[in-house]
């Protein structure tokens, strides 16, 4: 029988914040959902002490909320909100789909078009949660592509504050509404236009289902 490491509480608190931000950027949670440390505590065998210290990591990064000492949830993201979180992304991902544009390799680029082709196959399949989690995907490995490791953490931070929204959003999206603008980005990386690179995933980001509008402040 092999010999393993025991486990920290270090270790053991990582992970635990680790898959509840994992089920967070999936979409498994909606706005307004309360979540409950005795639930998740059961569900993964463990205390609830480092299932209480993961939510409270997660309200200081406003994930999640907590109005009250005995209630933890996902918040709303108001109208201003999310048009503060879509001018930041258009800014952020605009630059990383730029430099992304000088530094990626044929490789890098098929691995778009797989996570692109993996999207509209969810969506045949009647997926939208997998389509969901193939589409962040998409948009990870194209702002990583550019280097920016500064400018990749603050784009992780404005997703997970984005993804129970998206999510709820996808339920009635259609596939077009995810991949349209990912064919333009994935030519533009071809031909090594930055310019042009940062335009189409400006335009993706923009053109996102979610109406502001619709959302009170």
């Amino acid at each position: 029988m092999p010999e393993f490491e025991a486990v920290s509480k270090e270790t053991l608190g990582t992970t635990v914040y680790n898959r509840i931000r994992q089920a967070i950027l999936n979409g498994d949670f909606r706005p307004g959902d309360k979540v409950k440390i005795r639930e998740i505590a059961g569900q993964m065998a463990v205390s609830g002490t480092p299932v209480r210290d993961a939510l409270l990591q997660l309200v200081m990064e406003r994930a999640l909320e907590m109005p009250s000492p005995r209630e933890i949830r996902v918040p709303h993201l108001s109208g201003a909100e999310l048009a503060e979180i879509r001018l930041l992304r258009v800014t952020l991902e605009g630059m990383a789909a730029e430099a992304a544009a000088a530094r990626a390799t044929p490789q890098d680029i098929a691995r778009l078009e797989e996570l692109n082709d993996t999207i509209l196959t969810a969506f045949a399949e009647g997926d939208a949660h997998l389509a969901l989690s193939h589409n962040r995907a998409f948009h990870s490995h194209l702002y990583r592509l550019s280097g920016m490791e500064v400018a990749a953490e603050i784009l992780d931070r404005l997703w997970l504050r984005m993804a129970p929204l998206i999510a709820s959003w996808a339920s009635y999206a259609e596939a077009d509404d995810f991949v349209r603008h990912h064919y333009p980005v994935i030519d533009a990386l071809k031909r090594g236009d930055g310019p042009a690179a940062r335009q189409a995933i400006a335009d993706d980001i923009v053109a996102s289902g979610i109406k502001i509008d619709d959302i009170p402040d």
